[in-house]
């Protein structure tokens, strides 16, 4: 419960010292029914203790500590946005004290949305959806917290709660498992594996192929970095299934050895992480050579990206995904859906694979995020 100086119960236009109407309440005085300026006075004092009180507690309840910043920013939004009455903020109040949040689905493709999250709060609790939306494009630092877009909504308003820093990957809870929120362009690169750059893997793979590679439309040697045709056709020809039937060796080693090598020396380049793991390296080489034949330019990239994702996942301990759909960067976040994280290479492929778009252009620079 919380306690008030003041407290005006409408009906009767007596002022309380309670906040509800509870036996033994002191009765401080009687206001006038027609003194507004002070029936308004009372009403925005109490209600801005409660916006307070609620702020803190909701806050806290998710795990951001009490983080002042945080609480100003969500107070300056209830005061903002909120339509309801006391009676709908005293039931938030006791809905964050009995941890009764809105409840997201973490069953793996289900889909969600801010707008859902915000209706919610909107017809429980009096809450504007608007607050829910503009919060949800929140993307700053508090104090120690760095928080990204989508990531807060659902942190502060929902069954998940933040995950403290310091511990690992993963953005929220959902109970003990982690989970990572990503927007569109959000990259996997791991935390916890002493990480290079997340574009570094395209210059180990220009350093190994380039060389061998030229450029498709000159029939010149690359002198700047590889291009995603000419590996592709450089890959297709080099690990062709017929090399390995019919034996053709380069008189050093037979062609499935050559062909193993090549697959493996490919995955192991393509790993966007200072380490070295010979089960993804094999599973991803075991992936490739099977379904290089019918690949794209477009699937090369989403096997890249799997490979990312995977040691990703191992390294970080990733649960689960919560993927936002926005169209690009400065679109509002709304829509999202659940990928409950496969600790496989060849599942995360088929995944990515199946539901991922184009991942963003091969170049020197090349950043290869999520755009579902």
């Amino acid at each position: 419960m919380i306690s008030f100086k003041r407290y005006l119960r409408e009906k009767d236009m007596n002022i309380y010292i309670s906040d509800k109407e509870i036996k033994g309440a002191k009765l401080l005085g009687i206001i006038d029914s027609n003194d507004y300026d002070g029936i308004v006075g009372i009403s925005n004092e109490i209600q801005s203790k409660i916006f307070e009180n609620i702020c803190e507690s909701l806050v806290v309840a998710s795990k951001y500590d009490s983080n002042k910043k945080l609480i100003e920013m969500v107070k300056f939004k209830f005061k903002k946005y909120f339509k309801g009455t006391t009676e709908q903020l005293n039931n938030l109040k006791n809905d964050i004290d009995n941890k009764s949040f809105y409840n997201v689905s973490m069953k793996s493709g289900s889909y969600d949305s801010t707008s859902n999250v915000g209706s919610y709060y909107e017809q429980k609790y009096g809450l504007s959806k608007d607050a829910i939306m503009e919060i949800a494009n929140t993307d700053d630092t508090y104090g120690s917290i760095s928080i990204g877009k989508g990531e807060f909504v659902l942190g502060l308003f929902t069954n998940l709660t933040n995950k403290p820093g310091g511990e690992g990957g993963g953005d929220l809870l959902y109970g003990s498992k982690k989970v990572e929120v990503k927007v569109t362009g959000g990259r996997p690169v791991a935390n916890k594996s002493g990480k290079i750059d997340g574009q570094a893997f395209i210059k180990r793979l220009n350093d190994m192929f380039k060389s061998d590679l030229v450029l498709p439309k000159t029939g010149n040697v690359s002198k700047k970095y590889i291009g995603k045709s000419g590996l592709l056709e450089y890959l297709k020809k080099e690990l062709d299934p017929k090399k390995e039937m019919n034996n053709i060796t380069d008189g050093k080693m037979t062609a499935k050895e050559s062909v193993d090598k090549l697959a493996n020396d490919f995955c192991t380049a393509a790993i966007n992480a200072d380490i070295s793991d010979p089960v993804i390296v094999s599973a991803a080489a075991t992936v490739l050579k099977e379904d290089i034949k019918s690949m794209d330019s477009t699937d090369l990239c989403k096997f890249i990206l799997s490979i990312h994702t995977t040691v990703y996942i191992k390294m970080d301990k990733i649960d689960y995904f919560i993927f936002y759909t926005a169209k690009d960067k400065n679109s509002v976040y709304d829509r999202f859906f659940v990928w409950e994280a496969a600790t496989n290479f060849k599942d995360i492929y088929k995944f990515i694979k199946s539901k991922s778009k184009t991942p963003p252009g091969w170049n020197a620079r090349a950043s290869y995020g999520f755009s579902f």
